[in-house]
């Protein structure tokens, strides 16, 4: 480790004496300033020496910056963000990436700079959802001027899949539709059907039941979906949903279908509960029988599931 901080620090002297002007230099030589500098800090990461090796990417930045290599310039900054990610100082490693991004759209470069935004929301999505849901947008937003819609629509599955985390359910609403209707354009019509089920999940959590509806029926315009396993599903779930049938609605949300889905869709799925509470429907001879006693039955059950499933 000794060695390699050594070998660090003289890095770092060769670069000061490339920046060094005289008599006989008139201009500081920063390429092969900034040679050193980023010499010295993959010495200073192998050493894990990750503050001194961030302030010697940033002094790479820095020279690149003078020589106007300005993508040379944004790929320092995204490296010393991954130092400071090092240091578990994520906000300051994302507000570098951020700015490698901006660099690199000046320069010319969107593709690395939506891969730059992607890389950023990934190392702030345990700590900071929002700023992940901005980050993750901005990069959808970069591929989908570049036309690559493949990856602008991997990039709004995650946002959708944040804003359901986060219960801000009209805005997943808006997400996945955007997300759904690339995958039409793809003609990856599969993909559009599973986007379906988390459509009418989102709005019927959100108690919008005409919209959940809407969602299946113009769905029967994507080539395949009329007769398909989620088609039936849904249709039926609508219908337990309509009927206020809590048994057949479960019945459903726990199929093979649903359970396997993306872990913030099948949770949605496993606590979706009937408007009311409502339990097995029963006949009205039935009903009429039970009396007051079946109806304490089934405010019972309504108890059990009332608060959900987290």
């Amino acid at each position: 480790m000794a060695q390699k901080i050594n070998e660090a620090l003289e890095h770092i002297a060769n670069a000061e004496k490339c920046l060094k002007t005289g008599f006989l230099k008139w201009k500081p030589d920063y390429d092969s300033a900034a040679s050193e500098y980023a010499k010295a800090a993959v010495a200073f990461k192998n050493a894990k020496q990750y503050d001194q090796a961030k302030d010697a990417y940033l002094r790479e930045a820095e020279s690149h910056q003078n020589n106007r290599a300005f993508f040379h310039a944004a790929k320092a900054f995204e490296q010393a963000g991954m130092m400071l990610k090092e240091m578990q100082r994520l906000p300051e490693a994302v507000h570098l990436i951020e700015k490698a991004s901006m660099m690199f759209v000046e320069n010319g470069t969107p593709d690395t700079a939506a891969m730059a935004l992607d890389r950023a929301g990934k190392l702030i999505e345990n700590v900071n959802l929002e700023k992940a849901v901005h980050l993750y947008q901005q990069a959808a937003s970069v591929f989908e001027n570049e036309e690559r819609l493949r990856q602008s629509a991997e990039l709004l599955g995650k946002v959708s899949r944040l804003l359901v985390r986060a219960r801000r359910l009209d805005e997943a609403a808006v997400s996945l539709m955007k997300e759904k209707n690339m995958y039409k354009e793809l003609e990856n019509y599969p993909t559009c059907f599973k986007k379906t089920i988390a459509q009418v999940l989102v709005h019927l959590h959100r108690n919008d039941y005409v919209a959940a509806d809407k969602c299946v029926r113009e769905s029967y315009s994507i080539p395949g979906f009329n007769g398909s396993e989620d088609s039936t599903a849904l249709e039926q779930l609508l219908e337990g949903f309509d009927q206020q049938d809590q048994d057949q609605v479960s019945a459903v949300c726990t199929s093979p279908l649903f359970k396997y889905m993306d872990n913030d869709y099948a949770k949605l799925s496993l606590s979706l509960r009937v408007p009311g509470g409502g339990g097995t429907k029963k006949s009205p001879v039935l009903q009429q029988e039970g009396g007051e006693s079946a109806q304490g039955a089934v405010n019972e059950e309504d108890d059990d599931y009332s608060s959900g499933l987290c």
